[in-house]
């Protein structure tokens, strides 16, 4: 329960800042928001900036909080303080967007909202890693990842609610969910002593808090000095991990985000009529609520195979981890050829030859897969860091049967690489500006 809330928590107000893109960019903070439509900038006046200003303030604070927090900062990790941290840095975020009227305050707010969900992101996977047997450990980052992938569709939802009170009530009333992280940690986790009670009395565990530290020293200072990895260690237990988890995690958010944010877009047809198609014609009345419904599909998509680890499904073997890659790859090809081959003619032809309500379903077809394959390598890749990552046996830091000496490494693999999604979702940011635009040209 608690991990699922970490991950629920720790993402929500990164889908809620995405979800009010557009009322943040163009609304003051004290003006209620007009629900039924996405907020304009009035005739007359200057068009508001673009929205994907607000994508890269959500985006770059975490890739340089999961890029250079495990690398820079020496161990042991506190976890207590970081956990506070979290919760502080979140809600000021918050605090500063809900408040300010200025752009650029909104976007600091937008960037410490950021940070602090990178930073999280890290350190609750890391902390999975100071429970010695692998089953709770799976479970643990099992519910993470669910929770992290649930946060997508309870964000949506909860800022499709509240966003008719306005900027200010809106996202100043969501200021209060960060500090369920601290509270979970401490009230519903328990305290580290609890946590390691079941291990080996040979396995001595990374603390989880300051106050979880022993009177007596735990190792001497020979062997306190062989755990604490230095810079050039950790490169040398990233290294082979490069091709095995980070390039095909990169790839499958990079084009995944790339579907989402250049090609779905452009994904609109004429609505079914509800005499011939009931349910397509309630979920489709504008062409409008076609990316509204492919977003939903995806999110719940996603969600669903984040969920896998807690279901006790099994993970990808590791000669599959490229799989979900190379799938999202051909999506994109795929959702771009159609995008492309049904353009405002070849609708109109669908239409009247009663077509294109195969290419709709089809589409949702396409956009569910894509969900199923960027939740599952989520969960793969946290689960097989945590479990499985190990230094190469020829690294100067190797010692067999160091149970501590695995354990600070274990906790460093799980915290250094999942940096490589946020590069892709950065990336796919970028590229697919130019992709949506040149869809709508030949559209």
């Amino acid at each position: 329960l608690a991990f699922f809330v970490f991950g629920l928590i720790n993402n929500v107000l990164y889908v809620i800042i995405l979800s009010a893109a557009l009322d943040l960019l163009a609304a003051p903070s004290n003006t209620p928001t007009n629900p039924s439509s996405p907020s304009r900038a009035e005739p007359g006046n200057a068009p508001p900036p673009p929205a994907g200003i607000i994508v890269f303030c959500n985006i770059f604070p975490a890739l340089v909080a999961k890029l250079a927090w495990p690398y820079l900062l020496p161990p042991p990790i506190r976890y207590a303080r970081r956990v506070v941290a979290c919760c502080a840095i979140s809600a000021c975020g918050m605090l500063s967007i809900a408040f300010s009227n200025g752009l650029g305050m909104r976007l600091a707010g937008i960037g410490m909202a950021s940070f602090s969900s990178g930073l999280g992101e890290l350190t609750f996977l890391q902390l999975s890693t100071t429970y010695p047997e692998k089953e709770v450990m799976a479970r643990c980052v099992g519910a993470f990842s669910s929770g992290t992938g649930f946060a997508g569709l309870f964000g949506a939802f909860l800022w499709w609610t509240i966003r008719g009170f306005g900027v200010r009530a809106g996202v100043g009333s969501c200021t209060v969910l960060p500090f369920l992280l601290p509270l979970c940690y401490f009230l519903v986790l328990g305290s580290a002593p609890e946590h390691a009670g079941s291990m080996p009395s040979e396995y001595t565990p990374i603390a989880t808090a300051e106050e979880a530290l022993p009177a007596q020293p735990i190792m001497t200072h020979k062997s306190t000095s062989e755990v604490s990895l230095t810079v050039r260690d950790k490169f040398q237990l990233v290294r082979p991990l490069l091709a095995r988890y980070m390039i095909p995690l990169f790839l499958v958010y990079f084009f995944e985000y790339t579907i989402n944010q250049g090609v779905s877009p452009t994904l609109s047809y004429p609505p079914p009529s509800t005499a011939d198609h009931p349910i397509l014609g309630r979920l489709f009345r504008t062409r409008g609520d076609f990316y509204v419904v492919w977003q939903m599909t995806y999110q719940m998509t996603v969600f669903l195979s984040r969920s896998s680890l807690l279901l006790s499904i099994p993970a990808l073997p590791e000669r599959l981890l490229p799989l979900p890659a190379t799938v999202q790859g051909v999506l994109l090809a795929i959702l771009a050829y159609i995008s492309i081959s049904t353009g405002s003619y070849g609708v109109d032809v669908m239409v009247k030859d009663g077509d294109a309500v195969g290419i709709i379903y089809l589409i949702l077809s396409l956009i569910a897969l894509e969900g199923v394959c960027g939740g599952s390598s989520y969960g793969t890749r946290a689960w097989r860091e945590d479990l499985t990552a190990r230094p190469p046996a020829a690294s100067s830091i190797s010692s067999a049967g160091d149970e501590r000496l695995r354990a600070a490494q274990r906790e460093f693999l799980i915290g250094s690489l999942g940096f490589s999604d946020s590069v892709g979702i950065l990336l796919a940011s970028i590229v697919s500006v130019p992709v949506e635009v040149a869809l709508c040209k030949v559209r």
